[in-house]
């Protein structure tokens, strides 16, 4: 288990061969483990799924570019001002349904 902002934690799932980082499965309830963010960079053509925001930026190496179009926060972000409406809607039914607080 990671530490998250949310105090929460995230559980990682990582390849068992190289240990890189395939997806995170995030706890928003003590009853489970309910949001999956999956790392696109480790996809074959990960150019299908274009980031909708990049996390911890301010530690970017200088050859890493984010596009203008892509929001970018130097930490993490907040949820409800960078989330298109749809995800937020999906996220407070999830919400709803494990009886997860919606911040």
């Amino acid at each position: 288990m990671t530490d998250t902002p949310s105090d929460r934690g995230q559980r990682i799932a990582r390849c068992a061969s190289c240990k890189v980082a395939l997806w995170s499965n995030y706890l928003i309830t003590n009853q489970g483990e309910h949001q999956r963010f999956l790392r696109v960079g480790t996809l074959d053509d990960p150019s299908l799924m274009p980031p909708g925001v990049h996390i911890h930026s301010a530690s970017n190496l200088p050859w890493y570019i984010i596009l203008d179009e892509t929001p970018a926060a130097d930490v993490f972000y907040d949820q409800k001002t960078t989330w298109p409406q749809d995800s937020l809607q999906r996220l407070k039914a999830l919400c709803e349904r494990t009886g997860a607080p919606y911040k």
